[in-house]
């Protein structure tokens, strides 16, 4: 949930929408960080255009990955790292 909601905050809530539909796959990976944090980058891609908007990390999928997977672990480290 707290991931859910971060991804609506960061001002994408299409990546939100797209995230939750991922929940099994975070299941299937044991609720890990890493699993989670690809989640989150991957819901950045335009289901319908199968593009990355992600035009805060220049669209670059490593920046974005290393920013959700800082995100991710905010619940568990209580800080981002």
């Amino acid at each position: 949930m707290f991931n859910y909601l971060d991804l609506s905050v960061q001002a994408a809530p299409q990546a939100a929408e797209t995230f939750a539909g991922k929940i099994s796959q975070m299941k299937a990976g044991n609720w890990s960080i890493e699993v989670i944090a690809k989640a989150r980058a991957d819901s950045f891609y335009n289901p319908v255009t199968g593009r990355l908007e992600a035009s805060g990390f220049g669209n670059n999928y490593s920046a974005l990955l290393a920013d959700q997977r800082s995100r991710a672990g905010v619940w568990d480290y209580k800080r981002r790292t």
